[in-house]
């Protein structure tokens, strides 16, 4: 009877495991699947490679042009909670 108990235990493992197997193999698949695309239509640029500097460097006034963007303010004076705007 235990005998009979451990086997199915085991045969349910092994399937779960198979089943996590598939599934890390599909979403691998599926990242190099999308990597590939990105690449090919250039829509992604990676600038921390050695072949290319750090965007820093190409837009040294980039932190000073995000502060400037954002606006903050009061959203209502009865809320006295701050809103970030863009």
């Amino acid at each position: 009877m235990k005998i009979e108990e451990i086997q199915t235990e085991i045969n349910s493992s092994k399937d779960k495991i198979n089943k996590l197997k598939r599934n890390a193999i599909y979403t691998q698949n599926c990242r190099e699947k999308k990597r590939k695309l990105l690449t090919d239509n250039q829509k992604v640029i990676q600038y921390d490679k050695p072949d290319r500097p750090p965007l820093l460097f190409e837009y040294p006034n980039l932190h000073d042009q995000i502060h400037d963007s954002v606006e903050f303010g009061l959203a209502n004076a009865k809320r006295r909670k701050e809103v970030v705007k863009m």
